[in-house]
């Protein structure tokens, strides 16, 4: 009898062990997702918690290039920098929440008072500032863009609802521009034209151009008699003479009589200035983006964005 009860004892101990390995299986799975769940959790925590600390690092590196520029303009009567970076490199102690142990942060400066203030073009009255309105169109032909951008551009800002230029399918702001980034949603500036724009305008200050910081192409704008050759002649001059005063542009060599014309249009120190913040880590980055005009140890944010 015993050998009609031999096939079927192995059949149930084949079918144990199987169920055995199939629950073996299964709780190595649940173990490697739960591990796994772990481990994208914890990482998860570490993103944000080191995202938190970037970002208030690139927020304090803003604080810090104002309290330079603050310390920087109080000391000088005239401003040479077009942009700056200024050296902080790591920052924090070591530890383990970075690859080096260290946060890096980066911070840049720009002149923003050595661009062109497209608002300008509209005065406050509503109406068209004419000699801004051409200096724009200079800009433009200047740099190979059509100078009827500046026809739309100046419709965009009008305040009259009279949209004479823009197209019927669009609509105008009617106000300033907040930032140079509305440019883009003037259907009639092409993106390739909106890049080779964007280095030389901005839409804050008070409208001055910094004779010292300028580049040709915004220098060329001032004057119908501003040629390529006569704005790089400024821009050797400062090189070695920086200008201390406004009508120091008349020693340029053909400057004498357009260099009075600009009086009132110009100057040579700047308190308007654009600063980015760059904190990172591993690979996580945060970006602060601020435009702040410096006055004495006051200072006005005109713009912030972070990301």
């Amino acid at each position: 009898m015993s050998r009609y009860f031999k096939q079927p004892l192995r059949q149930s101990e084949g079918t144990i062990l199987i169920l055995t390995l199939l629950i073996i299986t299964l709780l190595m799975a649940m173990i490697v997702e739960f591990a796994y769940s772990v481990y994208v959790s914890t990482n998860l925590l570490y993103n944000y918690r080191d995202g938190q600390r970037l970002s208030l690092l690139a927020s304090s590196g803003v604080e810090m290039a104002i309290k330079y520029l603050q310390g920087y303009l109080g000391s000088v009567r005239y401003t040479t920098f077009n942009a700056t970076t200024i050296p902080v490199g790591p920052v924090g102690p070591p530890d383990n929440t970075t690859q080096d142990g260290y946060d890096n942060l980066v911070i840049s400066i720009r002149d923003e008072n050595a661009k062109f203030n497209i608002n300008t073009i509209i005065s406050q009255n509503g109406k068209t500032n004419e000699t801004a309105f051409n200096s724009f169109k200079r800009l433009l032909k200047t740099l190979s863009i059509s100078q009827d951008i500046a026809y739309y551009v100046a419709d965009w800002i009008d305040p009259d609802r009279e949209e004479r230029y823009t197209n019927s399918e669009q609509d105008a702001k009617n106000t300033y521009l907040f930032s140079t980034d509305e440019l883009s949603l003037i259907k009639k500036l092409s993106s390739d034209d909106y890049k080779k724009l964007l280095p030389y305008i901005t839409v804050y200050g008070d409208g001055l151009i910094n004779i010292n910081t300028a580049q040709p192409p915004v220098l060329s704008c001032l004057s119908e008699d501003i040629d390529e050759p006569l704005a790089n002649r400024i821009v050797e001059f400062r090189k070695q003479t920086p200008f201390s005063i406004t009508s120091d542009i008349q020693k340029v060599a053909g400057m004498q009589n357009t260099g009075k014309t600009l009086i009132g249009r110009i100057s040579v120190k700047s308190d308007t200035f654009s600063i980015t913040s760059e904190a990172s880590t591993n690979n996580i980055t945060r970006d602060v983006l601020a435009t702040a005009t410096i006055s004495g140890s006051n200072n006005t944010i005109l713009y912030w964005k972070e990301f």
